[in-house]
């Protein structure tokens, strides 16, 4: 129990949990980001400069714009609502808005704000953007000491300074963190800008080392092409001539082979002259001995044909074993022999000619 409040323990544990994770998301929004020229105050990317000046305006009521804060643009959001719920005047204002029906307003004095931010320079807008503001309002100068909604409030408000201080201190580390980083990144750089001179310094020197290491090897290369070129001349030289001499060398065996082949022409051609001359004579021969055992056959058949006639006529009157039987049948063999010896004379294959 906390003064005589009808809140249980829970309760309490409650609450301080809402508003703790409420005002690490205020934390949360109101960190220092710098995003080129521009910081985000309640979620809005508000410009910067040196003249430059922000403010927050309420217009629940009639009439012109309340400017509930004004300040630099490096503020956070922890900044603005912490000034806001201290401002008499602005709480007042709020708490009217509330009675008019103009904000809704829960048990915990909870009310989301729609305000404007604007931004000016030299006196002139040139930004001017809608936002809604979450603020948990303060109690009311009137209500009872006693009542357990005030207790509440003063607890929020008690509870928002502490994290709006939290906020604050959390920010003024963030920073001075940010400004060590920022010393330790420019050494760093210097350090890697000297390292790069030396790194790019060495790098020449290879450069140079191998750019004429390349020109030596290419001085080698062009004396050593020159001896290859010339060895290849001698060997094409060379080359041709042993293609002469061996075209000569053709050449030559071309002819005597041209010679032999004509003298084995020519002793092929007498050879097959004689060769016709002696079947010529051959053949003048054979018609010869042809007609000549023509004539044999003529004479034999005409004499076989008389010494038959008169066997014939011996036979009639002689014995049967006379010897005049043994001429007929001598002559009939002699008969036979000499048809034989026609048959074969005959015969065109054998060089032979019927007369």
């Amino acid at each position: 129990m906390v003064g005589g409040s009808a809140l249980d323990s829970d309760m309490q544990i409650l609450i301080v949990l809402s508003i703790s994770v409420h005002g690490l998301r205020r934390i949360q929004r109101g960190q220092f980001k710098l995003e080129g020229y521009v910081r985000l105050m309640f979620g809005l990317k508000v410009p910067t400069g040196t003249d430059v000046i922000v403010e927050v305006r309420f217009t629940l009521t009639r009439g012109g714009p309340f400017v509930a804060w004004d300040g630099p643009p490096e503020a956070t959001d922890s900044d603005v609502t912490g000034d806001l719920l201290a401002c008499r005047n602005a709480v007042a204002y709020l708490w009217a808005a509330v009675d008019k029906g103009k904000l809704q307003a829960d048990e915990m004095g909870f009310v989301s704000v729609p305000a404007r931010v604007v931004a000016l320079q030299d006196g002139q807008v040139f930004f001017d953007e809608k936002v809604t503001i979450g603020l948990t309002l303060p109690a009311r100068p009137g209500d009872s000491p006693m009542s357990g909604f005030q207790l509440q409030r003063e607890m929020l408000a008690l509870l928002g300074t502490a994290l709006a201080t939290m906020q604050k201190a959390a920010t003024e580390a963030v920073q001075q963190v940010s400004s060590a980083s920022i010393a330790a990144i420019q050494v760093a750089s210097a350090t890697i800008e000297k390292i790069s001179a030396a790194s790019t310094s060495a790098i020449q020197e290879v450069s140079s080392a191998h750019q004429k290491t390349l020109e030596r090897a290419h001085e080698g290369l062009d004396h050593m092409s020159a001896s290859v070129a010339g060895a290849i001349k001698e060997v094409n030289i060379a080359h041709q001539k042993a293609l002469e001499t061996a075209h000569q060398a053709l050449e030559l065996i071309n002819a005597a082979s041209s010679s032999a082949i004509k003298d084995v022409g020519a002793a092929h051609l007498k050879a097959m002259e004689q060769a016709h001359s002696a079947l010529t004579t051959v053949a003048a021969s054979a018609d010869k001995v042809t007609g000549l055992a023509d004539k044999i056959f003529e004479d034999s058949r005409d004499r076989a044909q008389a010494l038959v006639h008169e066997a014939r006529k011996g036979a009639t009157t002689a014995k049967p074993e006379s010897p005049m039987a043994e001429q007929v049948k001598d002559l009939r063999a002699m008969t036979d022999l000499m048809m034989m010896v026609k048959s074969i004379t005959e015969d065109k294959s054998d060089g032979g000619s019927k007369k």
